[in-house]
């Protein structure tokens, strides 16, 4: 197939087969293919094609032209040749006029728009190589007016990726090609004041200040010579700051960081070491070291907060500086959620939150704060995943001890200065220890004067080591004592302390020291509630620390202003780490009280738990999620409590909340964990030891062992741990056996839906049974969230058993009760799951509606996982019916919000989505990669959808570029995936592949078979996405066969009903050009017959017409 390539970017070029064509007589003629070209996505009428290029001359004279034109252009580009291109370059009809989508072309304008659409930015940028048709001119101001147009659209796309290159650069700490993009931006424009801005920015951030200067007076004479303007305000400021050494500002970092309710003091050179340190390409981890109330955490945040306020750190870190507090936890599992929850990643169902989380980092430029990583040390290679997965991810981890990984840098620091530690400062207040003590004193004493009591608060800056949370605890004795009491205070409990306690260190025992005065000085009531505070492991508010310690408002307030506990400004209280160990240690020290406070503490975390539970399943479902994940923490170590102590009555509501929070935050080992710590408390359920019948007692411990088996099921399902969750999910329903019927309906009816998901997984049709039960058991219950659970997995086993029909019944029965109920998450789940069935069954316009309806819903939302499932639905549903543009943007976002997310499920349904329609466009290598993408990353929970889908896009593509024998094997691998006994779509899907490959080897035997067999299955199940392939082929057959006017009778109806047949790139090379061909041979007029009006319609005639001819299944398609 001979290849046209077309430049227009720049001077015109014309190539065929490599070698140059110049003969086209007139520009005008130039013109035509030129615009043809650009506007290459649809069929252009002659009248309006005359209309651009003779916009002077009366309708006939420029027909007249447009028609000579047409003849010379076709002359040169060789489509009047005896043997010319097949097919032509050019489409041509009496009415219109189109460079033909089935030839082999190139045009550099359509490349670098793909390019962009497709993000691949670096190769637009470089096949932008000048203005469009630079220098020419036709003679028309039509033209012209359009080529303007055209021109300065290009021109703005090929800056704005430049500067989007530019960027990307700087993130990279590629400063060079940085800076080299935007000197070509300059180049393109000289004019552009961002770009100039931008270029000055960098100059001064390399250090080159008298050339980021120069710059700006290079900025200010173009601009003054161009326009007679000023630069504007913004450029003037910047170069103010350069000039003037100022800080810059520039655009804000997104970051988590606490504001801080006090300033930060001190320890300028190691802030400024550490920043500095962070900004090198070699430092990708960096641990500050030291004890506990050092000041780790307060100057890891205070680096952060610099790095935003620094050109260069907000560039390093574009993507945010996030802080992820570690404080009581103990595992990977939960450090990986933690971090999710700070990088505020939603996790939703998805079966490995790791990869999730590896995936969403990989192309972030990061900054995370891992603070305590202390209780974490051997879940430290985590850390090293994380930054070889993200080349551009940076970490600083505060601990007490190093980590000893190969990526640490590690950063150890002291107490802050005072005189006397070898510091030589003449200022007192230049000593940081000094000014914190003066800083703080002062707000607990407002008369507070540091002239008049310095010796004795450099005393005590000595006695602590000038570490900065013992400084603080004693700064707040000075509302009631005066600095030679603190300090008397201070030397004599050291004294005593280190009498008892040989080879502790100094700042230890100073510490220790502080805390247990700041203790003696509290008031009874006081000391009762801080202990007791201790219980808490993230933090709490008001209305639970009244009823868990007993607390006033009036009391917390005092221990905030005694600095032992502080206040967020969301409205929670929090204790230093260190504080906390402090007061429990106290707490344990009163067994009785700690036994008291626990309890209370898990009673009321439970019972916040289980007031959410009809809350998760209305319109209120968004909150009640959040309160769950806010006391997340405190319901964990709630539920252990009660779980050791056997509090049934307090578990058993909060079972099912905390469970199904859990589920949907992907959190499955979690839930793994609280099941089975449930079950090792309960007695035995063995049926040989129970009494009949059981007492009511018994009866509930036995409900509640077979619900957490039942969640047990669940969550193992969700792991791809099948056969545990098989033996739990049995083990439900023997455990409900033994109960009365009557009190065991909703535990039996959410066991057998459980079950019914497991069925599913392995033999879809197997699921019937458990769904059908749990269903009538929730309608006879009036449990109408539930049944609408159920109708939504009796949706999706009837799509994928191929029944349609009775699949949309069931979504839209799903969708009514989700709606009424006010649940608008599931509602959109719903919705898209609809949406794709109608298209599998032909009805695209209301798929279309209901995909837009999904999109609007997750965007209202705000739901990202949402909205890349819908956006992928609609793109789908625009592709079918013909707007390819739309459907590109919306599966292109789809694709951008999956691979934000790092969700491989997502991931996966973009991708393939993606190969269809740029299958379909003839960009066979793109459509290749992005199948083989999928491919790659499907793991065995995708394997059979992921195997059919992208196996039937590879050999589809093998087979349009004429590679049978390569078709027609991953058509058989393809199918091998899919039990035939039951009708999957994609098992059809790839039968057709594997005839079309077939026919071509010529076993033309084999491939009728495989025709009739997939048309009669489409037309039991009255499939309709399959038809779009199997029609036009079976056709095809029949023209083989010598049916030739009946099959192109056939054909004709298809493109009437399918929007855009003849755009089908991928239709037309397997199947569409041949019939095109016959169609154009036949002399004879068509037989006079009724036109089909639907595609079921037109498969019937032709499974008829093969009937008729002898054609059966057979055995000859066995291996598929």
């Amino acid at each position: 197939m001979a290849t046209l390539s077309i430049s227009l970017l720049g001077t015109f070029q014309v190539h065929v087969d490599g070698k140059p064509i110049n003969d086209f007589r007139t520009s005008k003629i130039s013109a035509l293919l030129a615009y043809l070209a650009v506007e290459s996505r649809i069929a252009h009428a002659r009248q309006a094609l005359a209309a651009l290029l003779w916009p002077d001359d009366d309708e006939r004279s420029a027909s007249r032209s447009l028609r000579q034109a047409i003849y010379v252009l076709r002359y040169a580009l060789h489509d009047n040749d005896p043997a010319p291109a097949q097919p032509p370059f050019l489409l041509v009809t009496r009415q219109e006029l189109q460079l033909n989508p089935a030839a082999k072309w190139s045009v550099d304008v359509v490349d670098f728009l793909a390019a962009l659409r497709q993000g691949r930015l670096e190769a637009a940028v470089d096949l932008y190589q000048g203005e469009l048709l630079s220098g020419f001119s036709c003679h028309s101001w039509a033209f012209e007016e359009w080529i303007t147009f055209k021109r300065e659209q290009l021109h703005r796309a090929v800056l704005d990726a430049l500067a989007q290159m530019t960027n990307l650069s700087l993130q990279r700490g590629d400063l060079n090609r940085a800076r080299a993009y935007t000197e070509r931006e300059l180049r393109l424009e000289p004019w552009r004041e961002e770009a100039h801005r931008t270029l000055i920015q960098f100059l001064a951030a390399a250090g080159d200040r008298g050339a980021a200067l120069a710059q700006f007076e290079t900025c200010r004479q173009i601009l003054e010579s161009e326009f007679g303007a000023e630069p504007s305000a913004e450029t003037i400021a910047v170069y103010e700051q350069i000039r003037d050494g100022s800080a810059q500002e520039g655009v804000a970092v997104r970051h988590n960081l606490p504001a801080e309710s006090t300033t930060f003091v001190g320890r300028p050179d190691e802030l400024a070491r550490i920043v500095t340190k962070l900004t090198e390409p070699a430092c990708r981890l960096l641990t500050i070291a030291g004890p506990g109330g050092i000041g780790k955490t307060r100057i890891a945040i205070q680096a952060g907060k610099a790095l935003m306020a620094n050109q260069v750190g907000r560039r390093r870190f574009s993507d945010g500086i996030y802080m992820v507090h570690l404080a009581g936890i103990d595992a990977e599992g939960l450090l990986i959620h933690a971090i999710a929850d700070a990088v505020a990643l939603d996790v939703y169902n998805n079966r490995d939150p790791k990869a999730q989380l590896l995936n969403y980092l990989r192309g972030k430029s990061m900054l995370l704060i891992l603070d305590n990583f202390e209780y974490l040390i051997e879940a430290a290679p985590l850390l090293s995943e994380l930054l070889d997965a993200a080349p551009a991810l940076k970490l600083i981890v505060t601990s007490r001890q190093a980590l000893n990984l190969r990526e640490e840098w590690f950063f150890s620091i002291g107490g802050l200065t005072y005189p006397g530690d070898g510091s030589a400062e003449t200022d007192l207040l230049a000593y940081s220890a000094i000014e914190l003590f003066t800083q703080r004193a002062q707000q607990a004493r407002p008369a507070f004067v540091l002239a008049s009591e310095q010796e004795h608060v450099i005393e005590i800056c000595r006695l602590v080591a000038g570490m900065p949370l013992a400084i603080e605890l004693a700064a707040a004795w000075a509302r009631s004592m005066s600095c030679a009491e603190i300090a008397h205070q201070l030397a004599q409990d050291i004294d005593l302390l280190t009498s008892h306690l040989r080879n502790v260190p100094d700042r230890h025992v100073s510490l220790r020291c502080s805390m247990e005065y700041s203790w003696r000085l509290l008031t009874e009531v006081e000391q009762l509630v801080l202990r007791r505070l201790a219980v808490f492991r993230s933090g709490l508010d008001l209305a639970a620390g009244i009823t868990v310690t007993g607390a006033t408002l009036s009391t917390l307030t005092g221990l905030v202003e005694k600095s032992l506990v502080y206040l967020e400004n969301a409205g929670r209280y929090q204790l230093h780490e260190l504080l906390r160990q402090f007061a429990l240690e106290k707490l344990n020290g009163e067994p009785t009280d700690a036994t008291n406070t626990l309890d209370r503490h898990s009673a009321y975390y439970l019972s916040l738990v289980a007031r959410q539970a009809e809350a998760l399943h209305s319109a209120r479902q968004k909150d009640a999620l959040e309160e769950i994940m806010r006391e997340l923490d405190n319901a964990r170590a709630a539920w252990e409590w009660a779980t050791t102590r056997r509090q049934q009555e307090r578990i058993a509501p909060a079972l099912d909340p905390l469970c199904e929070v859990l589920d949907w935050l992907g959190r499955y080992s979690e839930g793994v964990r609280a099941c089975e710590g449930l079950l090792a408390t309960l007695p035995s359920a063995d049926a040989a030891e129970e009494p009949a019948p059981a007492s009511p007692e018994r009866t509930n411990e036995l409900l509640l062992a077979a619900r957490a088996h039942s969640w047990l099921n669940a969550f193992l399902n969700a792991t791809g741990a099948t056969d545990a969750a098989q033996q739990h999910g049995r083990l439900a329903l023997s455990i409900l056996d033994r109960i009365e019927p009557v009190d065991a309906r909703r535990a039996r009816a959410f066991a057998l839906f459980q079950l019914g998901n497991l069925a599913w997984q392995s033999e879809t049709a197997a699921a019937r049974p458990y769904y059908d039960e749990a269903q009538a058991l929730y309608e006879e219950l009036g449990l109408h969230w539930e049944r609408a659970a159920v109708f939504g997995a009796l949706g999706k086993m009837e799509h994928a058993l191929g029944n349609f029909a009775a699949s949309m019944r069931q979504y839209r029965a799903s969708l009514d009760l989700f709606r009424k109920l006010g649940d608008h998450r599931q509602a959109s789940v719903v919705l898209s799951d609809l949406a794709g069935v109608l298209r599998y069954a032909d009805q695209i316009g209301e798929a279309l509606q209901i995909s837009q309806d999904a999109v609007e819903i997750a965007r209202r939302l705000g739901n990202r996982a949402l909205l890349a499932q819908s956006l992928a639905g609609l793109g789908f549903s625009l592709h079918m019916v013909g707007d390819f543009e739309e459907a590109l943007a919306a599966l292109s976002e789809s694709l951008a919000l999956a691979q934000d997310l790092g969700s491989i499920d997502h991931l996966i349904t973009a991708l393939i989505h993606l190969s269809v329609l740029t299958a379909d466009l003839g960009r066979y290598d793109e459509a290749r990669a992005h199948a083989e993408r999928a491919l790659m990353l499907s793991g065995p929970a995708h394997r059979a959808y992921v195997g059919g889908m992208s196996l039937f896009q590879l050999s589809n593509i093998a087979l349009a570029t004429g590679n049978y024998k390569e078709a027609k094997r991953l058509a058989e691998e393809g199918a091998a995936i899919f039990d035939d006994s039951q009708p999957r779509t994609e098992h059809s899907y790839l039968l057709i592949s594997w005839a079309m490959a077939a026919r071509k080897l010529d076993d033309i035997a084999a491939a009728r078979a495989a025709v009739v067999r997939v048309l009669e299955r489409a037309i039991q199940h009255r499939g309709g996405l399959v038809l779009l392939t199997v029609v036009p082929f079976a056709a095809l057959l029949l023209a083989d066969a010598g049916q030739r006017a009946f099959a192109v009778a056939c054909w004709q109806d298809f493109k009437r009903l399918v929007s855009a047949a003849e755009r089908r790139q991928l239709l037309m090379d397997m199947v569409g050009n041949e019939l095109v061909a016959i169609e154009q041979e036949l002399a004879e007029p068509l037989p006079s017959q009724r036109a089909s009006q639907d595609l079921l319609s037109i498969a019937g005639r032709l499974l008829a017409a093969m009937r008729a001819s002898g054609w059966r299944t057979s055995n000859a398609t066995a291996a598929v």
